[in-house]
């Protein structure tokens, strides 16, 4: 399995967001690496195996919107 870069735009009110998402991302052992533009509100992650929604989907889980760019 390849290594995919996954591109979401994700909304975020408050900075605890992003220490959410890392403590939520650092249980999944299929991301590798992410990053957040946070100007721009673009969440990138590169992972083996994981799509768009699945990711989006535990971000609604976790409280947080995020939706695949098209």
């Amino acid at each position: 399995m390849s290594k995919q870069i996954l591109l979401l735009k994700i909304s975020l009110a408050a900075r605890s967001d992003i220490e959410k998402i890392g403590k939520l991302f650092n249980k999944i052992s299929q991301i590798v690496d992410w990053n957040l533009e946070d100007n721009d509100k673009l969440l990138r992650i590169e992972t083996y195996g994981l799509t768009e929604e699945l990711v989006a989907v535990v971000l609604h889980r976790a409280g947080l919107k995020a939706e695949k760019l098209y």
